[in-house]
C-alpha cells in the first residue's frame, strides 16, 4: 500500500515493516534475475 511506496520516506515505520520490505526487495530482485535468464 501508500505505507510501502513511501517507506524509503517513511521515518517512523517499525522493525517488522522494514523486514517485510527487505523481503519483498529481495523477492522481486529474484524475479527480475530469473527472467532474463528465461529471456536469454
Amino acid at each position: 500500500g501508500f505505507k510501502k511506496v513511501m517507506l524509503p520516506y517513511y521515518k517512523n515505520w517499525d522493525f517488522e515493516d522494514r523486514e517485510v520490505e527487505g523481503i519483498e526487495m529481495i523477492k522481486v530482485r529474484s524475479l527480475r534475475q530469473a527472467l532474463d535468464v528465461v529471456r536469454s
